[in-house]
């Protein structure tokens, strides 16, 4: 697994088995409740919830549905099937959306603006190093944990396929 600098990640697995089999095999795999899926006790305690959707499915990760996910830092992995001579492709995306990247900058230029008005604009470098330390910190636990979730959805999506 390659580490990721910017939490942006799509990729294509290929399989043998036909969208109906992977369909199954996402539901074998978890235990149903009302509209959603969970897997629970998987993968380190790690638990899923999946949905059906109309060219594929989306892929949570937590066993509170997929309101759960409308946490800008816990975003889906949003699985599309395709077909290409007899194998299924299984096209998957994994990302932060706009408004989590909205939310980041305008959580850093409030930081920022604060830090300047707290102190910091009689101390030049103050003024911009710490603000600046304390944000590249912040984005690296972001990074961490948007690669960790990533390495979690691509394990599962590999123990989907296998033959």
């Amino acid at each position: 697994m390659d580490i990721k600098l910017f939490p942006i990640k799509s990729w294509q697995v290929s399989t043998k088995l036909n969208k109906e089999e992977i369909l199954k095999k996402v539901s074998d795999l978890t235990v149903s409740k009302s509209w959603k899926i969970s897997m629970k006790g998987l993968f380190n305690n790690v638990s899923f919830t999946s949905q059906p959707t109309h060219d594929g499915f989306i892929l949570v990760i937590g066993n509170y549905g997929l309101s759960y996910a409308k946490n800008p830092l816990r975003p889906p992995v949003d699985v599309r099937f395709a077909n290409e001579n007899n194998l299924t492709l299984l096209n998957c995306t994994h990302k932060l959306s706009n408004g989590t990247f909205a939310r980041l900058a305008m959580f850093y230029s409030i930081f920022i603006i604060i830090s300047y008005f707290m102190g910091f604009k009689d101390k030049d470098w103050v003024g911009i190093v710490i603000p600046l330390g304390i944000i590249v910190v912040h984005y690296c636990l972001v990074l961490y944990n948007f690669n960790k979730q990533l390495f979690n959805y691509e394990f599962f999506i590999a123990e989907l396929v296998k033959d």
